[in-house]
């Protein structure tokens, strides 16, 4: 039995980081059962200054795995050192967050053991473009002292691979693997039977932080146009960004009289789902996504999505499932929201029957042919078959 130590900013039982920390909750629960995973983290949710009333300092056995909750101050420099010595294969979630660049520097002047570095999603262009001075800087100044030599990438796919090999240059890719983001597990067949006839006004749904990256604002630029039907929206998430939220309450004053919409609040992971299987369409025009988790609950809980086309989830015409547009495309999404309009309610719920099935699909699949599997396998091994690539 191998142990592993992930190091990520924030953990349950928070829920206000959204993708990354259910990349991770996955990654626990499929491979927890047969390795022992500590995870180190801090004791407060994302935003928040109160801390969890858990202890602090010590493993806990919480979730079926180790966890150890420190203070954002002991979330430092020292307590990484010591953890780095300690455990032979770390992986470090985020590459923009303080503890993954700490895990780096302490890796180029030790380079002991094996630290995957899970990206999540950074390299793509609508996410480097945010705040894309600072990230220039960075990224320009760990290539310069060799932060980025010798340690393993953890990328959820050659796209992202891609993305990096722009951003950073080859020589910074020396070694990685391929390792899609999980999906959570679901009673699909339970949301089978929830199936609800599209309903008048059709039921749309925006689940996500509300950030600039994740793009309301265009949801909501969308919606503002001439429907022949009514329209309900309701917008679900932690208003992360409250400058950004002011910009689209204007936005939601200026729709027209046949699209209501509300702010419904944050709801925790537990309770997406279910609030997805309550609408007919999931609106989410995402500037990038890394996996997008969400989108899979859409699918799995019979919501219908209409995404951008700035994420993994490509072939949903095909599969009859859902519609993926170009970003840019505003009058594409129109259209498929008058498409959904005029659908009859067999027809939708079709649509909704090819989602739950696709959505079943992608969970099997994904825990068979998983890539971290390669985490938790010796390095040796690894190496000699070929599953680490070496560049």
């Amino acid at each position: 039995m191998k142990k592993v130590l992930i190091v990520v900013p924030h953990y349950l039982p928070g829920y206000k980081s959204g993708g990354p920390q259910q990349t991770v909750q996955n990654i626990c629960d499929v491979f927890g059962k047969s390795n022992e995973i500590f995870l180190l983290t801090q004791n407060q949710d994302f935003g928040e200054n109160v801390p969890y009333d858990l202890e602090t300092n010590r493993w806990l056995k919480l979730y079926g795995i180790h966890i150890m909750y420190v203070s954002p101050k002991e979330y430092n420099f020292r307590r990484l050192w010591k953890f780095y010595i300690q455990f032979d294969t770390i992986l470090a979630c985020g590459l923009f967050c303080s503890s993954t660049i700490q895990l780096m520097e302490i890796h180029r002047i030790i380079n002991k053991n094996q630290l995957y570095v899970a990206p999540m999603g950074v390299f793509s262009k609508n996410a480097l473009a945010i705040r894309s001075g600072k990230k220039k800087i960075f990224l320009w100044a760990f290539s310069f002292i060799g932060a980025f030599q010798n340690i393993i990438w953890s990328f959820t796919s050659e796209e992202e691979r891609r993305e990096a090999t722009e951003a950073i240059g080859r020589k910074n890719i020396s070694t990685y693997i391929i390792a899609e983001d999980l999906p959570r597990s679901l009673d699909f067949e339970l949301y089978r039977k929830k199936i609800q006839d599209k309903a008048d006004p059709l039921r749309i749904i925006f689940l996500s932080r509300i950030v600039p990256k994740k793009n309301l604002l265009y949801a909501l630029k969308i919606l503002d146009c001439n429907f022949e039907k009514n329209i309900q929206f309701d917008i679900y998430g932690v208003i992360e960004d409250k400058s950004y939220w002011r910009k689209c309450e204007e936005a939601i004053m200026r729709l027209p009289a046949n699209v209501s919409c509300k702010y419904c609040g944050s709801v925790k992971p537990d309770e997406s789902i279910e609030a997805l299987s309550q609408h007919d369409v999931f609106l989410f025009p995402t500037r990038g996504e890394n996996f997008g988790h969400v989108i899979y609950e859409a699918l799995a809980s019979g919501c219908v999505p209409l995404i951008s086309n700035t994420t993994p989830w490509k072939d949903f015409t095909e599969k009859r499932c859902g519609s993926v547009i170009e970003l840019e495309d505003i009058d594409g999404f129109r259209e498929a929201i008058r498409i959904y309009l005029k659908c009859s309610k067999r027809e939708f719920v079709e649509y909704k029957m090819h989602a739950i099935n696709y959505a079943e699909e992608k969970y099997r699949t994904s825990i068979e042919n998983s890539g971290y599997k390669r985490i938790f396998e010796s390095f040796k091994s690894l190496v000699d078959e070929n599953k680490i690539k070496q560049v």
